[in-house]
């Protein structure tokens, strides 16, 4: 389970860079590039943070 879930953010990180990549058609990134890697480590520290969050629950469940 754990594997899946570093897969997981793993490829959601390579997805994210894939998309910042693509400066050239957006006109906006330029303005707005430290707003958008902010938001898309916010996100994937609130995966991590809900993923701890449930394991700590099924440990206190056990």
């Amino acid at each position: 389970m754990i594997s899946f879930i570093f897969l997981f953010i793993k490829n959601t990180g390579e997805a994210l860079k894939m998309a910042s990549n693509q400066t050239d058609n957006n006109p906006d990134y330029k303005f707005h590039a430290d707003t958008y890697k902010g938001v898309c480590t916010l996100i994937q520290v609130s995966i991590v943070l809900i993923v701890i969050t449930l394991l700590l629950l099924a440990w206190l469940v056990v």
